[in-house]
């Protein structure tokens, strides 16, 4: 009787040793026949060679992973149509931290890169920042575009369309910029546009003294080169005559008197100088008076300085003052000097001005 055995084991053992075995090599279809008369045990010393295992897969369809992996590393990338974890993403380049919550990927913290990032559509946010420094933050805004170009390392960004005429760039109701704004363009607002810049007002005269009283220009205004009007002593000189109202500088905006630098040489004598700033409102009622004659305007003391004593005469002293004070627009600055020598003075000042919000 005759028995075939299908093993895919080394060692097969057989009991009935009187029957003949015929043992197929499956990979060569080489036969050899045994009968039990000849041996009673049949070993297999190695097993034959194994299959071809097949061409390494470039792609791997997700239809035939069966058991989820632990941890996935490549050193290209990996494209999907959704990638769903729980955990940590990581790409060669980039490093995600969040937790995806639908099919469109939302992230609840941050997300970093070494190199750029890049997309088809639009990139909105509240905070943009770039090496550390926050660059813009916005609110209420209606559907930004930013395009962003590194010329020479200057960071530019254009809010908008910029390739439409007269595209509206950015529309909301609260922006705050934080650095440098270069427009190649206009910029301009309905409203009002602040800034802590700077404003000077320059002046350059010859001043009179006689030591006690408190000279400034006459009629011809403020930038005449030579203030030698008397306006009396500190109490006087708040009352001003009502031709002398025009002799000032009329401010045409809200601002603030931020201060002011002096240089001054005394002419012949040496002394200290006193440089002061008196400010007047059209609101007092002076100007525009058409009957009669218009009634004396009052100003008050907006700030002073007193410069220390040159050891001779025309040595340049400076007297500099930083004491902030509000100015409304159409109120004038009228200055005075008053020189203790008695013998007057070379000034030259600059009026500091800060628009005010």
């Amino acid at each position: 009787m005759s028995v075939t055995v299908n093993k895919s084991q080394h060692s097969v053992n057989f009991i009935d040793a009187s029957s003949t075995v015929s043992i197929t090599n499956n990979n060569t279809g080489n036969t050899v026949n045994i009968t039990g008369t000849d041996v009673s045990t049949i070993t297999v010393a190695a097993p034959g060679p194994k299959g071809d295992k097949g061409d390494t897969p470039s792609t791997i369809n997700a239809s035939s992973i069966i058991q989820p992996f632990t941890n996935v590393t490549a050193s290209n990338n990996i494209s999907a149509n959704n990638i769903i974890s729980n955990t940590l993403l990581y790409a060669q380049n980039n490093t995600l931290f969040g937790t995806d919550d639908s099919d469109t990927h939302h992230f609840t913290g941050h997300i970093t890169a070494s190199g750029d990032i890049s997309a088809s559509g639009h990139i909105s946010g509240i905070d943009f920042r770039a090496s550390g420094n926050q660059i813009l933050s916005f609110q209420d805004v209606t559907n930004p575009v930013i395009t962003r170009a590194d010329l020479s390392g200057v960071e530019t960004y254009v809010f908008g369309d910029n390739t439409t005429p007269n595209a509206t760039m950015l529309t909301g109701t609260n922006i705050d910029l934080y650095g440098p704004v270069t427009a190649s363009g206009d910029v301009s607002a309905s409203g009002n546009i602040h800034s802590d810049n700077i404003e000077t007002i320059s002046l350059s005269f010859q001043a009179s003294s006689d030591g006690t009283n408190l000279y400034g220009p006459n009629k011809q205004g403020p930038y005449y080169s030579v203030y030698n009007y008397n306006y009396g002593d500190s109490t006087a000189v708040k009352t001003l005559a009502q031709e002398y109202a025009g002799a000032g500088i009329r401010i045409p905006y809200n601002a603030e008197i931020h201060g002011f630098n002096s240089i001054v040489s005394t002419i012949t004598d040496p002394g200290a100088t006193h440089v002061l700033l008196y400010t007047g409102s059209l609101n007092l009622g002076t100007f525009n008076v058409g009957t009669g004659a218009a009634a004396d305007l009052s100003i008050g003391l907006a700030m002073s300085v007193t410069t220390g004593t040159p050891g001779a005469a025309e040595n340049p002293m400076i007297g500099d003052v930083i004491a902030p004070k509000p100015i409304n627009a159409g109120d004038i600055i009228y200055p005075r000097i008053k020189v203790q020598s008695g013998h007057g003075a070379y000034v030259n000042m600059q009026i500091l001005l800060k628009r005010r919000k």
